[in-house]
């Protein structure tokens, strides 16, 4: 099991915790909540518990390896804050990594279109930029609860692999938002 821990502080540029080569627990510097990814074997593939909450940070993900990574990291593919989910290519990175959706009952396989990284903001009300899996949940207004599209993304790694990657949840067991559970097995 790996897990990295975020600093809150800016100014600091080592955010991973070390203690005698294992990773200790995420730091807590009172500035909002930890940050961290877990990543564990599971199955065929790998698990990941994906604590997004701080919405001053990006923790990110690098699927090739698989393990929790800096997002200043080269080699990260998805980076998550609080329910954005973005991808290291287009206009947020050169890692040249892209998403497709396959809704669930859809065949396995690898699209030859419909391919998409993270691009410019488009015509709507924010100024955030449009992410490639930013279509992940439906949101139910008036409960206002993200629910993950039944279905499979495949993302292609900075590695050049293409990996079947489902979104779980969203909210950890106590009902804290933010808290991925995502799950992908090997490269297709």
């Amino acid at each position: 099991m790996i897990l990295l821990a975020f600093a809150c502080a800016p100014d600091l540029a080592d955010r991973i915790v070390w203690d005698d080569g294992e990773p200790t627990p995420p730091l807590d510097t009172g500035s909002g909540p930890p940050t961290s990814v877990d990543v564990s074997p599971d199955g065929a593939g790998w698990r990941a518990t994906v604590d997004a909450r701080d919405p001053e940070l990006w923790v990110a993900l690098d699927l090739d390896v698989p393990s929790g990574v800096l997002p200043e990291t080269p080699g990260w593919d998805l980076r998550f804050s609080r329910f954005d989910i973005s991808a290291n290519g287009g206009i947020t990175g050169d890692g040249g990594v892209e998403a497709v959706f396959l809704p669930e009952g859809d065949e396995l396989a690898v699209p030859t279109q419909g391919w998409i990284s993270d691009a410019p903001d488009g015509e709507d009300d924010g100024d955030t930029p449009d992410y490639a899996m930013s279509t992940w949940y439906a949101y139910d207004s008036e409960t206002h609860v993200l629910t993950p599209h039944p279905g499979t993304w495949l993302v292609r790694s900075t590695g050049g692999a293409i990996f079947p990657l489902q979104i779980v949840r969203y909210y950890d067991d106590a009902g804290s938002s933010a808290v991925f559970e995502l799950t992908w097995g090997e490269p297709l």
